[in-house]
């Protein structure tokens, strides 16, 4: 019984302490991801909103210079022209670095037509095999 009555007794001294009129501090309410992430524009960045993780230590490779030494498996996002095909599902790709050989399955044009004058945005993965470096595409859409 006496355990109860102390229970009893901290229960009701804890709400009654907490139901005090204390005065409440004007801080407005954010999340946890606005005060550790600031917000930035990644339009502004030429970032397409289609990538993965936008910030420090992710990976820009963007023109084909870049895409030429970066690592296998290394994700692409590349403008320019696609300037002739190869072959099969091989197509020359040309941007103002460079060109670079593309391998753009049937299945991943996407109703995309174009020309060596259609400027389009490619997303791939770069492919170094021992002789040469090519980017494998997969997805393929028009350069707004």
């Amino acid at each position: 019984m006496r355990k109860r009555a102390i229970l009893l007794l901290a229960a009701t001294s804890t709400t009654a302490f907490a139901n005090q009129n204390v005065p409440q501090q004007n801080i407005p309410q954010q999340n946890a991801y606005q005060q550790v992430i600031p917000q930035q524009n990644i339009y502004q960045q030429g970032i397409s909103h289609q990538c993965g993780f936008v910030g420090p230590n992710a990976p820009a490779v963007n023109s084909v210079q870049v895409a030429r030494d970066a690592r296998d498996d290394s994700h692409v996002i590349l403008t320019g022209h696609i300037v002739a095909a190869l072959g099969d599902e091989d197509y020359m790709f040309r941007d103002y670095t460079g060109e670079i050989v593309v391998e753009i399955d049937h299945r991943d044009w996407g109703g995309v037509a174009t020309t060596p004058y259609t400027l389009v945005t490619i997303h791939g993965e770069v492919d170094r095999d021992w002789t040469q470096t090519t980017v494998d595409v997969y997805s393929i859409k028009l350069a707004r």
